[in-house]
């Protein structure tokens, strides 16, 4: 029953709240309420003993899909935080959407979430309505509608779902009137060039793959022309020797999982994710200081002090995970300044093929495909050499920067790091 105090709600449609407002649960292993604070009880319309010690998922929604629960579940029982909107169903029927945050802590779990506010949203229904009716017709088990899910995701250009939860923390957290943060911005600027980087990289890869053709063209002209060991053939054999030594370099930092490429983007996209974490269970702190926490569940100080610690420790996680981008950035810088020496020592080749072209005189339409072939792939290189000089060094700048903030922060307030006093 709704409390006298609790303002009107409408009969249909969606439970109001404030943009300002934050959620917050925590809960056991099993995912039964053991605290709430007076904004979740509002909104679900719940009485407070038919809160404390009910399942979470009294409050879900049929429209959700099974996947983001299985998907939630797995993650969070293997250790790990996760973030993810959901659609929730209050007592009276009404409905609400959330962006939630939730991370393990001994004994259980903490929720915090928030209102979203960004056109991110609208893709996510259109997500959640065709995974859920896949989930209806299809009978899918969750394993298989999580990937149907995730497939979704990357269908809006998101590597996996680390990548979008990890941008929407972000984008979501500093849509609130309370949530503008200067490290935040700073780091929701520097993540955007991740995917730069790695189109950069394939698209040199690219390029070497293409080349590999005209290679083989020039060692043909070579057999026919000079019956091997020629000028033509040394040429080819030059670009290959040095085709296979870029490409095991690039090929090492870009690596699936292994890479430094890969790692950075691990290490970014964690620090991103904890760092939007940290802070909006910092904000929910300065909301405690202005709410009653039930009588029912566990005291206002107890449940201060939990929170205040996980945020800090979100927050020093987020500090580590930051502040180990740097040396992936270095590497990265050291492995595209190699390869821009090995292709600039082609420059010579590549005149002597030239050269070779005008001395065999009839052959110099041939020759001359394989010569713009050379010019272009040069030029292709050392775009994306470039390219990808510009998004390590900015997105290490930018990262480099609010880790010192960061640092700053955490060492000269008492409480909390990364939030709101």
């Amino acid at each position: 029953m709704t409390l006298p105090t609790d303002p009107p709600r409408p009969k249909t449609g969606a439970a109001p709240f404030a943009a300002d407002e934050l959620f917050f649960s925590r809960t056991d292993p099993r995912g039964v309420i053991l605290a709430a604070n007076p904004v979740f009880r509002r909104v679900a319309d719940f009485d407070w003993p038919d809160l404390i010690g009910a399942p979470h998922k009294l409050i879900r929604h049929p429209d959700m899909p099974r996947a983001v629960f299985w998907l939630l579940w797995q993650t969070i029982q293997a250790g790990q935080p996760i973030g993810a909107y959901v659609l929730n169903r209050a007592r009276d029927g009404l409905h609400y959407w959330v962006f939630a945050s939730v991370t393990p802590i001994e004994g259980g779990y903490i929720s915090v979430r928030l209102k979203p506010a960004t056109d991110r949203l609208d893709a996510v229904e259109d997500i959640y309505a065709k995974v859920r009716a896949a989930e209806r017709e299809q009978s899918l088990p969750p394993p298989e509608s999580a990937a149907l899910l995730v497939e979704h995701v990357q269908a809006l250009g998101y590597f996996d779902y680390q990548h979008f939860m990890s941008e929407a923390i972000l984008a979501e957290v500093l849509t609130l009137p309370q949530g503008a943060d200067r490290t935040l911005s700073v780091v929701a600027e520097a993540v955007t060039h991740l995917p730069q980087l790695w189109d950069a990289g394939r698209r040199m890869q690219s390029h070497w793959g293409d080349l590999r053709y005209t290679l083989t063209n020039m060692r043909l002209i070579a057999a026919k022309l000079e019956h091997g060991g020629g000028p033509i053939d040394l040429m080819a054999q030059n670009y290959t020797t040095v085709l296979g030594e870029a490409q095991s370099w690039l090929g090492g930092f870009m690596a699936t999982g292994t890479g430094p490429l890969a790692q950075m983007t691990t290490a970014a996209r964690a620090g991103a994710l904890a760092l939007g974490i940290a802070r909006i269970q910092h904000m929910a702190l300065a909301q405690f200081r202005l709410e009653a926490l039930p009588v029912a569940g566990s005291d206002k100080a107890h449940e201060m002090a939990i929170l205040r610690t996980e945020a800090d420790h979100r927050a020093g996680l987020a500090f580590d995970a930051l502040s180990s981008i740097s040396g992936y950035g270095t590497a990265l810088d050291r492995m595209v300044t190699e390869i821009r020496r090995s292709c600039a020592g082609l420059n010579s080749t590549r005149m002597m093929c030239k050269a070779e072209a005008a001395r065999q005189g009839g052959d110099q339409a041939t020759f001359g495909a394989i010569i713009d072939t050379l010019d272009r792939f040069q030029t292709d290189v050392e775009v994306c050499a470039e390219e990808m000089l510009h998004h390590s060094q900015a997105l290490g700048a930018m990262i480099r920067h609010a880790a010192r903030e960061a640092h700053k922060q955490a060492t000269t307030r008492r409480r909390p790091v990364l939030g709101v006093s």
